[in-house]
Formats: structure tokens, C-alpha cells, sequence
């Protein structure tokens, strides 16, 4: 659940011009990035982030540094999932988030997954939430990467 506590790349809701599908939605967005999050940790591979954190954030920072002590240990995770129930883009500056950030709140829910450790013993890990939390995204590209949260 590092996300709930750490942080979350999504296209930046525009208006969609005339005979274009509508730009995807908060829930949207953040779903996306809850599901590539998710990936990185089952696949062990922090290479995967750079889809979802932004380059040199504190999201980064953490989900690398708990992706390696995952490696580093042995130990990998089978059936992680985040679930969203709900996201909101709030105005900028909401919240107390740093400028350049967009504030996002959402409602997630980590679900039920195994710790495999390195001797093969299975670790069940219950299901946690739903959490509020508020993601700090920024632009990179013209995609949101999440920064961190508030």
C-alpha cells in the first residue's frame, strides 16, 4: 500500500473538440495509474514507474527504494491490485499543493495479494481501505505523472 501513502502518467483531462471522444476522466486517470503501479510491484520492476512517478519526485523515490528492498530480499508479490472508487481534479493550489502540482483526490482501495519469500512460504497481505488520499500530479509531456501526496 505505498501508494496510499507515497504517490501516482495520465493524460491531462482537455476538452475533447467537435467529433472527438470526451478526455477521460479523474477516475480515469488515476485507475490507469493505479494499475501500472501495480504491475511494477507483481513484476518487481521499477523500470515501470517511470510510467507513473514523476523523474525524481518523492513518489519516485519511494516506490523505487520499496521496489528494490523487494529484490534485494527476495520476496515477490502475487495478485496486487488498486482498486478506484473514486478521483476528482481539484483546483490547483488546493489543499496546500506546491505550484506546478495538480491536486487529485481519490479514493483507493489495495486489495487482498501474497508475499512470496524467497523459501517459497506464501505471506497473505489482507485487503486495505478504502483510503482517501490527495495525489500531486504534474505534467511531464503532456501526461500527468504523480509527484506525491498531501
Amino acid at each position: 500500500g505505498a501508494w496510499v501513502a507515497s504517490a501516482w502518467i495520465v493524460e491531462p483531462p482537455r476538452p475533447a473538440a467537435a467529433g472527438e471522444a470526451p478526455a477521460p476522466s479523474a477516475e480515469d486517470a488515476v485507475a490507469a495509474l493505479a494499475e501500472k503501479r501495480a504491475q511494477a510491484y507483481v513484476r518487481g520492476d521499477a523500470s515501470l514507474l517511470a510510467e507513473v512517478d514523476a523523474p525524481g519526485s518523492v513518489a519516485a523515490q519511494v516506490d523505487a527504494a520499496a521496489i528494490a528492498a523487494l529484490r534485494e530480499e527476495g520476496v515477490a508479490v502475487r495478485g496486487l491490485r488498486y482498486e478506484v472508487s473514486w478521483a476528482e481534479a481539484l483546483a490547483p493550489g488546493t489543499a496546500g499543493a506546491p505550484d506546478g502540482t495538480t491536486p487529485v483526490r481519490a479514493v483507493v482501495t489495495t486489495s487482498a495479494h501474497e508475499r512470496v519469500l524467497p523459501d517459497g512460504a506464501v505471506v497473505p497481505v489482507p485487503a486495505a481501505g478504502p483510503v482517501t488520499t490527495l495525489l500531486l500530479l504534474e505534467e511531464h509531456d503532456g501526461r500527468w505523472l504523480v509527484a506525491g501526496t498531501a
